[in-house]
């Protein structure tokens, strides 16, 4: 992630063609140990209030209460996701414009339809990107909210 200034400037001045995540959501932390061993000798929380669409992953919950659904892998580290998905379809046009030549969606936590629409979406956007608005006002999955992540500061 990068603020938006930065963002501009790299996409502007670099001589490389850049990928840019646009959807989705990222991993924002590493974790060697696995979190799930612990699921074993604790009991688990049963919070009914738990926001997160898939019941099967585990959570952190920071002070704010927000859910950071973290993942293992199969070595059993851990990887920590956004609370909220990076969506940035609302600017989709300029970072186009400023040079992006490939738009990455980070889909390992959706399931295969979601996915497939996410997807579609995004083709739809890009063949004609004044649709940008209208198409992100028309998403409709489960999920616990969007963000543009660090390109909201500058």
């Amino acid at each position: 992630e990068s603020p938006v200034i930065n963002t501009k400037e790299i996409l502007m001045e670099s001589s490389l063609p850049l990928e840019i995540i646009v959807h989705g959501s990222p991993v924002v932390m590493y974790m060697s140990h696995d979190l799930y061993e612990n699921t074993k000798v604790l009991e688990a929380n049963k919070n009914s209030d738990r926001k997160y669409r898939d019941k099967n992953v585990l959570l952190l919950i920071d002070d704010k209460g927000n859910e950071h659904p973290v993942y293992r892998d199969n070595n059993g580290n851990n990887h920590m996701l956004l609370s909220k998905e990076l969506c940035y379809m609302p600017i989709l046009k300029e970072l186009n414009e400023l040079g992006a030549k490939s738009f990455r969606i980070e889909g390992c936590s959706y399931d295969s339809d979601t996915l497939r629409n996410i997807i579609k979406d995004y083709k739809k956007a890009l063949k004609n990107l004044e649709l940008c608005s209208e198409i992100f006002n028309e998403f409709d999955y489960d999920c616990l909210g969007f963000t543009l992540g660090a390109m909201q500061f500058n």
